[in-house]
């Protein structure tokens, strides 16, 4: 298995490409501490499901990334279990869908929080305590509109921007102590945050595709379960652009 006896901590595990990463890491063998943002019995059930497959543990921590002092709370749980830790994925995260002079800053302000703000604090945190065994992998969920931007998501592209660029300084500093930093930049995933987008914005970015149609959140984690595994140790401060070829 590709992560057998690896502790990772995924965020956003509640949907989407956060759930499916949660599933992809357990049938690989690792240990997990999942942040999910609302502990439902239905997520409940399906951690225990996946415990008893596949024989390994999953802690769900629940925190809301709008609030400072409960990712700290959520922090101190993984740091209080002594486990080393091996991966951090950083999936959760948010969209907004306006044009650059409809976007408030209050917009702003909430899109950089959950998705650049939140992240850099749970980085800080778990790389220190990667630091402790001199190894770690890290990933950040960037966007294609991180790379290339995206009409109507000034708010969500410039965070992810923002995400990327903090991950390459991440890697040049952490990366003589034994801790990789890299990010992908998925395109049009078939998720609910992708649903939010129109028939004809979606149609109009499948135009510059060379497979003609949308990606899986199934796709996305097993690229982030090579980036966590051992088959990526000499990839460190790339950005993989998961997107069918989108130009």
């Amino acid at each position: 298995m590709l992560l057998e006896g690896k502790n990772a901590v995924i965020t956003g595990c509640k949907q989407g490409i956060g759930f499916k990463t949660l599933q992809i890491f357990a049938a690989e063998g690792a240990n997990i501490w999942a942040f999910t943002e609302e502990l439902t019995d239905e997520l409940n059930a399906k951690i225990k499901e996946l415990q008893d497959k596949y024989n390994i543990w999953i802690k769900p921590l629940v925190c809301d990334y709008m609030d400072e002092e409960s990712i700290k709370v959520a922090l101190k749980s993984v740091m209080s279990d002594k486990q080393p830790v091996d991966c951090l994925v950083n999936v959760a995260g948010i969209t907004h869908n306006a044009l650059f002079h409809m976007t408030s800053m209050e917009d702003f302000k909430r899109v950089f929080q959950i998705d650049f703000l939140a992240q850099m604090q749970v980085t800080q945190f778990i790389t220190k305590l990667m630091l402790r065994n001199k190894q770690g992998s890290v990933i950040f969920v960037a966007s294609d509109a991180g790379v290339i931007g995206n009409a109507g998501q000034v708010a969500y592209a410039a965070a992810k921007g923002a995400l990327i660029s903090a991950m390459r300084t991440i890697s040049s500093e952490l990366g003589s102590r034994g801790i990789r930093a890299n990010a992908i930049a998925p395109g049009v995933i078939d998720t609910a945050m992708t649903q939010a987008l129109t028939e004809e914005q979606r149609d109009k970015i499948m135009l510059t595709a060379d497979i003609k149609r949308l990606g899986t959140p199934e796709e996305v984690g097993k690229l982030l379960a090579f980036l966590a595994s051992d088959y990526s140790s000499y990839i460190t401060g790339q950005v993989i652009r998961i997107n069918g070829g989108i130009k």
